[in-house]
């Protein structure tokens, strides 16, 4: 097993007042998913059955939740109209998603209009420290506080994404958030998403993979 870089005791992380700005421009960057119904009478957070975060304005999402058919489900961001979402696919047909990660690589469905979404800034890895206080939000809006328990820098919790853009590590966080939860860190920046066991994919593995597909439509890890 890898070894983190350093570990040591930290104090519960807790919010602050200074921070509601950066929750609020955080959560402005999720796109819940729904299953419209015209008799519903809930906001799209609350009946979400999932969630994405914005990677561009027009409307490139990646989310940690694998819908087994993502047909009749549209994505509902805060401003703005619900759009039918359809799987990216590389250039070989086949849809993008992160190695080892089942983080998967959404955008509107052919033929709608493109949406004006708020994307969220990436933080990279290396701006990442043990003890830092970072905040989680899941599908529905919940927020949890947390500190960043463990950095692996030399270890991975699956293959490389690219050989043209080779990552960092993963982290840790303690109290381990809800699978799929989106990880800010006080800028209100992403720094990750949780996947299991308190483990976090950074989100310098997105930009990289997400800086592929827009350059040549494609995407391919290394086996």
């Amino acid at each position: 097993s890898s070894t983190p870089a350093q570990t040591l005791p930290i104090t519960p992380a807790r919010r602050t007042p200074q921070a509601e700005f950066q929750i609020a421009q955080a959560k402005a960057s999720i796109v819940p998913f729904i299953k419209p119904n015209p008799n519903d009478t809930f906001s799209s957070f609350e009946k979400a059955v999932g969630a994405g975060i914005a990677l561009t304005v027009d409307g490139l999402i990646i989310t940690p939740n694998a819908l087994k058919n993502i047909s009749g489900f549209k994505g509902a961001p805060e401003d703005g109209l619900p759009f039918s979402l359809a799987v990216a696919l590389g250039k070989n047909g086949k849809p993008i998603i992160l190695a080892g990660t089942g983080l998967t690589l959404l955008k509107p469905a052919s033929g709608e209009q493109l949406p004006q979404l708020k994307p969220v800034t990436l933080s990279g890895f290396e701006d990442l420290a043990i003890g830092q206080s970072v905040f989680a939000v899941n599908a529905t809006q919940q927020i949890s506080w947390h500190h960043i328990a463990a950095l692996y820098p030399h270890a991975s919790p699956a293959q490389p994404l690219s050989s043209e853009d080779p990552q960092g590590g993963f982290f840790m966080v303690d109290t381990p958030p809800e699978a799929g939860a989106f990880l800010f860190n006080a800028e209100g920046q992403l720094i990750g998403i949780a996947i299991e066991a308190g483990e976090v994919i950074p989100a310098e593995w997105i930009a990289a993979a997400v800086r592929q597909y827009l350059r040549d439509g494609t995407y391919h890890p290394v086996t």
